[in-house]
């Protein structure tokens, strides 16, 4: 159920839009999901200021600030609003943790089932990783950021072809990329919202229908957020022949895009529970409401 507010009048919100950079081919609907989120909020009686991730400079009143900011300068600025006191939802940690680099580490230590995995520094001389295979599949992924450009994960068939490959990405001023090996078995999409019931996935591919360990997938994919520190989030995984969940990715506050509209009072109920437990909203400012 939605939670609806008792008035609290000095009680303000920011949402922060992502920086169309960082939407390749969604910035429409990432938009749409901040948008609904804003005003699910003002209609259960709060105040709500939307700016871009480039504008968090100045006074901002926002006691609690929900973001879809992907910018290191973006990410920066969160990060001194949050040390001056705001809740921010994502925290600008759990954004940072979802750049390859930290969070392949971050799963593998946590034993999150992930492809096989390796980190090659492009700075210097390729040598081939232990362990990497000599044939099949592999893809070859920037090492820090989520894609921005179509060019930001590519698949190699063939192993004669991966250091062309790497040499395209070192020409674009890339410092280290990540090696996975391809995962055998039908792409899953998951969206969910921490400490609430709202979990969705389903098949990007409407032709799949091999079954799927729903539960399965549900821990493996709140247990990556809980290691990650993510609130809002999604990801992509793979579900194997055997029917094992592989995670591919995660993400901080995906569009959401086939089911937003059954995620959003989900998202806004716990914006609401974050601001309860930072104490800006007590138990009676607000109740469990389904209507209008």
């Amino acid at each position: 159920m939605p939670l609806r507010r008792r008035a609290v009048p000095f009680l303000s919100f920011l949402g922060v839009r992502r920086h169309p950079r960082y939407s390749p081919g969604r910035v429409e609907a990432d938009a749409r999901i901040l948008l609904q989120t804003a005003e699910e909020l003002r209609r259960r009686g709060y105040t709500v200021e939307i700016r871009d991730e480039t504008d968090l400079e100045g006074d901002i009143p926002a006691q609690i600030i929900f973001t879809m900011a992907q910018s290191p300068e973006g990410i920066r600025r969160l990060g001194v609003l949050q040390r001056q006191g705001r809740v921010v939802i994502n925290t600008p940690e759990s954004i940072r943790n979802c750049h390859r680099n930290r969070m392949v580490p971050l799963l593998q230590a946590a034993g999150i089932p992930l492809p096989p995995s390796w980190f090659v520094d492009l700075r210097s001389e390729f040598r081939r990783p232990v362990g990497l295979p000599k044939a099949g599949r592999l893809w070859v992924k920037r090492g820090d950021v989520h894609a921005t450009d179509p060019g930001d994960v590519v698949a190699v068939d063939d192993a004669g072809d991966l250091e062309a490959v790497l040499e395209r990405f070192r020409r674009r001023g890339l410092d280290r990329v990540l090696l996975q090996e391809h995962v055998p078995g039908d792409l899953v999409k998951f969206y969910a919202v921490r400490d609430t019931p709202f979990f969705f996935w389903y098949f990007p591919d409407s032709r799949t229908r091999r079954p799927v360990d729903s539960g399965a997938l549900r821990r493996w994919a709140m247990r990556a957020a809980e290691v990650l520190g993510l609130d809002v989030y999604g990801g992509d995984a793979v579900i194997t022949p055997e029917g094992s969940v592989v995670i591919i990715d995660v993400n901080d506050w995906p569009s959401f895009e086939p089911c937003v509209e059954n995620a959003v009072p989900f998202i806004v109920d716990h914006i609401l529970q974050r601001a309860q437990a930072a104490g800006l909203i007590g138990d009676g400012n607000w109740t469990m409401d389904h209507g209008p």
